[in-house]
């Protein structure tokens, strides 16, 4: 039984489960099969336009009659135009605009990112969503009146406690405290300061003492552990997204999908090397340690025969397999051909990765292995392949690191202004795209995107509830 209800009453839903809204990565069919399994579905509208938002919404309530949804706006404010900083931004980048043939005064068309406003309220009002969320903060109080007016449940996301009560103290029905390690843009609203922003677990327990509405947690949650962890910290809910992007119902660019795999991929590998490492270490101090209690032995009792004991102890040893804290590795491999000292696909694993899963990202030949070397220091796990950056849009994002974040570094002082950084991209991206380069795409991700599963939206979400409600009730046995 969930601790906390009153997201569920509140918002009118099974499962204290949200998807998050996820702009250029989704359309209603995530919405749908989430908000069909008895959690909150939620639709981006910033990059929509009225027109396609109408179809998204009439979409959602012909699969899902009866759920609640979620539609989720930006509350930025429209920089005025910067000629010279958007210049300098461009000469930045002429080396790439030459290597991929680019003109750079060429008109681009970018998906535009366009605040809450009175034409999207004015569509807010017919379509009657049960729940509104906001990004950057809240509209002025005139919209934000209408929306309460039209029965709209209100959330928006605090980065720190100070924009937790700035959020309570205008009405807003929840509050969602998005750590740090959440993928997408932060919603940063009170500050800039990116240095200064804390990780999920740190900031949800300030955030629930210091507001009296419920919280929902957000950022590095992928699992059920997670999920607990979060209600123990007061959470009511919590809500996910990079959890959900391997899901059918998602709608990546294939560029965007294999970036998350290789990341997931190298994770695993890296896991795999460790095991190798560890069991070479551990051998290799058992017989260290075997010989010193022979010897030990042998001094201590002169009529046991020192060389049979120490082989014994060696032989003992040689067999022994490490107990190592770190979870079972499971490579995906075509028998007979299982990498040494990985366990193949059937052997028994402790629980804590899912072998089908290994299978999806892995693939080994019988003739390869995987080798203890460095290779891996200059492919980094899933846990490392994020960064926060202001390169794709101009303010900071979570996603996984890729050339230009490399090249240019993840947070530069020259990027425009949001929205406006994408327009100096968009045509050098397209062109990357073509020729199958994910160097400039923004490949938004949270730092437990190792945790993410390639099965239906639907069954994760009921699979992620059922797993915390048993962890629950062990805890309160």
């Amino acid at each position: 039984m969930w601790p906390d209800h009153r997201i569920q009453k509140l918002l009118g839903i099974e499962l204290p489960i949200i998807q998050a809204p996820m702009a250029g990565a989704q359309r209603a069919e995530l919405a749908i099969a989430v908000a069909n399994a008895g959690g909150l579905g939620s639709l981006p509208c910033a990059m929509l336009s009225p027109e396609q938002l109408r179809e998204q919404v009439a979409q959602f309530r012909s699969a899902a009659p009866g759920r609640s949804l979620n539609l989720n706006f930006f509350c930025h404010r429209t920089p005025l135009p910067d000629p010279a900083r958007e210049a300098q931004w461009k000469q930045r980048l002429a080396a790439y605009y030459r290597e991929f043939g680019v003109d750079p005064d060429a008109p681009v068309t970018s998906a535009s990112r366009a605040p809450f406003d009175n034409r999207f309220c004015d569509l807010v009002e017919q379509l009657r969503p049960e729940v509104l969320s906001f990004h950057f903060g809240l509209p002025d109080a005139p919209l934000l009146d209408r929306v309460r007016a039209c029965g709209a449940k209100i959330l928006s996301s605090a980065t720190t406690v100070a924009e937790a009560r700035w959020l309570a103290a205008r009405g807003c029905d929840a509050v969602i405290a998005q750590g740090a390690e959440a993928g997408g843009h932060r919603g940063m609203f009170l500050t800039d300061d990116i240095a200064t922003q804390i990780g999920t677990f740190a900031l949800l327990p300030q955030i629930v003492d210091a507001v009296r509405v419920p919280v929902i947690a957000s950022g590095g949650i992928g699992d059920a552990r997670g999920i607990v962890a979060a209600f123990a910290l007061g959470a009511s809910a919590v809500q996910l997204g990079t959890a959900y992007l391997l899901c059918p119902e998602t709608r990546l660019a294939p560029l965007y999908r294999a970036a998350l795999l290789r990341a997931i991929a190298a994770d695993v590998e890296a896991e795999a090397e460790l095991k190798v490492d560890l069991n070479v270490d551990f051998k290799a101090e058992s017989k260290v340690k075997a010989n010193a209690n022979a010897n030990a032995n042998a001094e201590t009792n002169a009529d046991t025969n020192s060389e049979s004991r120490t082989a014994s102890f060696n032989a003992t040893n040689e067999s022994t397999q490490p107990a190592s804290s770190h979870r079972s590795v499971v490579a995906a491999v075509a028998a007979p051909g299982v990498a040494p000292g990985v366990a193949p696909v059937d052997a028994p694993i402790d629980g804590t990765i899912d072998p089908l899963r290994a299978a999806s990202f892995i693939n080994v030949s019988p003739e390869q292995s995987i080798e203890v070397s460095d290779q891996m220091s200059s492919n980094p796990s899933a846990a490392d392949a994020t960064a926060l950056t202001n390169l794709f849009s101009g303010r900071p994002a979570r996603g996984l690191i890729n050339r230009l974040m490399r090249e240019q570094g993840p947070m530069n002082p020259a990027v425009p202004a949001f929205p406006q950084a994408a327009a100096a991209l968009a045509g050098l991206r397209a062109k990357a795209e073509a020729a199958g380069d994910d160097g400039f795409m923004s490949l938004w991700a949270g730092q437990a995107v190792a945790m993410a599963r390639s099965v239906s939206a639907a069954e994760l979400t009921r699979q992620l509830a059922t797993d915390a409600l048993a962890h629950l009730g062990r805890f309160v046995r």
